[in-house]
């Protein structure tokens, strides 16, 4: 019997046409085990034809995009879609999230804007595969690379696994997703002594059936493959790293465990019970639909420049629709096919929803400095605190709690501070008692404006 429903994407980037510096080869071992035990007959059952491997040259930005596409078009909404990457994930010189392929480029431990596959991309695509059910793994590196053992040079690149914000707008991109990742925000993921990595071994082992994964009615269901996922992890790099490792498992509010694979080649199957619990004990969480569609829709964009074709905020202030512009101070320009001269005439955007946005000058003088925009953060702070308590004061707290954190930093991700104040702002619309606060929060948007904006001469090209 062939689980006929399973359709799988598994990407390994083992080399870097560039950089080869930052290689893991272990990355394309761990992508063709994956994709062995996903096809075995005797095991997971996928039909050989709908599990597709990219790895090395073929996992370029170009080529890991297309593959995408042959999901979202081969999975359809009653299937299930498998996405297993390994590789190098890293924030931008723009400062977006990217999945490091094999054309990507460095500069100074970030992947340089445009190079790679960015959250934006990513999240268009994964909400074009119309599968219901999605389960998407991610054992990206955390500090530079996988494992202490690698000559890898931490500040090659600073990499990392998908962030809160980015797993919740992933999230986002469709009903049914599941996102298990191999570690918590800023553990690393270790390779340790075996042939695959020690996250891969485990998720290998689990998709056969091994360790505590169990039989449901002839099924591995989700939440059970995270369990053993998390136990199996964590007590071998306890063993052989002296060390802590924790994989986590994010997921929409509502939604249940669903079948990934069949149980050992299982022939006779039942229904599949999805009233399986959120595993407590574990590095696991709910994220409510109506966050994970906001924080979508504040990932579809450039990080502080333009992004064209769908409807969204920029991190410096100005909305882009598909043919018109809306600058910060609420003028409108409409683009059309042609050429939008946004603000004061420095910033050229092309009308092509396909085309190239291009900053050439998009820097502005602050309103304000980083001590006084501080001071304001601060004062929106201990209002919130005043207001009376609830859930929605509570997620403004935990939002507001990170952009003071990257507030911060030293060298600022671009347009992420903004899209957090947005956040807050959203969330006070629900607070009767809010009004006068949301108007500070949104002088501090105003502010954070024109303190964090791109600096001049980026480029992307979507």
């Amino acid at each position: 019997m062939a689980f006929d429903k399973g359709h799988a994407l598994v990407i390994g980037v083992g080399t870097h046409r560039h950089h080869p510096g930052i290689d893991v080869r272990i990355s394309v071992t761990d992508a063709e085990a994956v994709a062995a035990v996903l096809r075995d007959a005797n095991a997971c059952g996928y039909p050989a034809g709908q599990v597709q491997v990219v790895h090395d040259a073929g996992a370029t930005k170009a080529g890991i995009l297309a593959a995408l596409d042959d999901l979202a078009a081969a999975a359809k909404p009653d299937d299930t879609a498998f996405l297993f990457f390994c590789g190098h994930g890293a924030l931008g010189t723009d400062g977006n999230y990217y999945l490091v392929g094999h054309d990507a480029r460095v500069q100074n431990g970030r992947v340089v804007a445009g190079t790679g596959v960015s959250e934006a991309e990513l999240l268009q695509k994964l909400r074009g595969i119309a599968a219901q059910r999605m389960l998407l793994l991610f054992n990206a590196c955390h500090s530079g690379n996988l494992s202490p053992s690698l000559d890898i040079a931490p500040e090659t690149l600073d990499a990392s696994n998908p962030d809160a914000d980015a797993a919740a707008a992933l999230l986002g991109t469709g009903q049914g997703r599941i996102l298990i990742a191999a570690c918590r925000e800023q553990q690393v993921s270790y390779i340790g002594k075996g042939t695959l990595s020690i996250f891969t071994q485990a998720l290998v082992d689990g998709l056969r059936g091994k360790g505590s994964v169990r039989n449901t009615n002839g099924f591995i269901s989700a939440f059970s493959l995270y369990e053993h996922l998390y136990e199996a992890v964590g007590d071998t790099v306890k063993d052989q790293c002296h060390a802590v490792q924790e994989p986590e498992l994010t997921v929409l509010r509502g939604v249940g465990p669903f079948a990934v694979a069949l149980y050992k080649g299982a022939t006779a199957l039942g229904d599949f019970a999805g009233d399986e619990p959120l595993p407590a004990g574990m590095a696991a969480r709910e994220v409510s639909p109506e966050k994970s569609a906001r924080y979508f829709r504040q990932h579809i964009d450039t990080g502080g420049g333009a992004y064209v074709g769908e409807s969204v905020h920029t991190g410096g202030g100005d909305f882009i629709g598909r043919d018109k512009v809306v600058t910060g101070d609420g003028s409108t320009v409409n683009t059309g096919s042609g050429v939008a001269f946004v603000g004061d005439g420095n910033t050229v955007i092309t009308g092509k929803v396909r085309g190239e946005v291009r900053v050439t000058n998009a820097v502005t003088k602050p309103e304000g400095g980083r001590a006084e925009f501080q001071a304001l953060l601060e004062e929106i702070r201990q209002q919130l605190a005043a207001l009376p308590a609830s859930s929605d004061r509570m997620e403004a707290a935990a939002e507001l709690a990170r952009v003071e954190e990257l507030a911060r930093r030293d060298a600022l991700p671009a347009g992420r501070v903004t899209r957090g104040l947005e956040n807050v702002h959203e969330i006070l619309e629900g607070i009767t008692a809010a009004t006068a606060l949301g108007a500070l929060v949104a002088k501090a948007i105003q502010m954070a404006g024109s303190l964090f904006r791109r600096v001049a001469g980026e480029t992307d090209r979507r």
